[in-house]
């Protein structure tokens, strides 16, 4: 993950427009564009992406309202490429540390796409009915149900987007179900087994770390250091 700049906005106009919410959403999302401001405008891959440890609290239609603040603030502009929405941070202006973005640029014809107030009343709507008129039980079963950890590695491993965030790979799930057989562990849900992976996998990553730590001893790993002149 690239190291990003954030720049002192206690002044603009634009940030002041924004509520707590969404400037939180907004400093989220400048962790992670690529160096040319551009992400995937979809709410669900935000969710995942931006909140990985708040996905029983963060609802799509309020990354939807988040996302209208934004835009109407001229933070973010929204875009359609190839039939997916993608947006980009206005005046990003990051040191480009790649020579092609990473995903699809605005058109040069300048069309970019408005989120409506009544999208996202709509998606809460929607969100809303949907928990509403399911079963009892029946909406957050996959997710509190007990299960084995073989099934719940073959379920999780199935979600692309939480593969994607958690970087996991058949080798990584076999070492943490190892390690939770360890444990004495052989049942979990699937919510409790993909936050315990992450955990488990940044513990890994961290003690990983420490023991190339020596390799950088003598400085001549310099951390980059992100400059830009634009401001938000």
């Amino acid at each position: 993950m690239p190291n990003r700049m954030l720049r002192d906005w206690t002044l603009s106009k634009r940030m002041k427009s924004l509520s707590v919410h969404a400037e939180r959403f907004f400093v989220r999302l400048i962790m992670k564009v690529d160096d040319y401001g551009c992400f995937y405008a979809d709410q669900s891959i935000l969710k995942a992406s931006l909140f990985p440890m708040l996905l029983d609290t963060i609802r799509e239609a309020d990354l939807l309202r988040w996302m209208a603040e934004c835009q109407k603030a001229g933070l973010i502009v929204i875009y359609e490429s190839d039939s997916k929405q993608y947006l980009q941070i206005c005046d990003f202006n990051q040191r480009l540390r790649a020579k092609r973005a990473k995903y699809p640029l605005p058109s040069h014809d300048g069309h970019t796409t408005d989120i409506r107030p009544l999208e996202v009343e709509e998606k809460l709507e929607v969100e809303e009915e949907e928990k509403s008129n399911a079963p009892n039980g029946f909406y957050d079963k996959e997710n509190e149900k007990l299960f084995s950890i073989d099934h719940c590695a073959e379920v999780a491993m199935k979600d692309s987007i939480w593969v994607m965030n958690s970087k996991a790979d058949p080798a990584k799930i076999e070492s943490f179900k190892k390690s939770l057989r360890g444990q004495g562990v052989n049942e979990k849900s699937l919510k409790d087994f993909k936050k315990h992976f992450f955990f488990w996998s940044e513990k890994q990553n961290f003690n990983n770390g420490k023991e190339h730590s020596g390799s950088y001893a003598n400085g001549s790993k310099k951390s980059f250091q992100p400059t830009g002149t634009g401001g938000y």
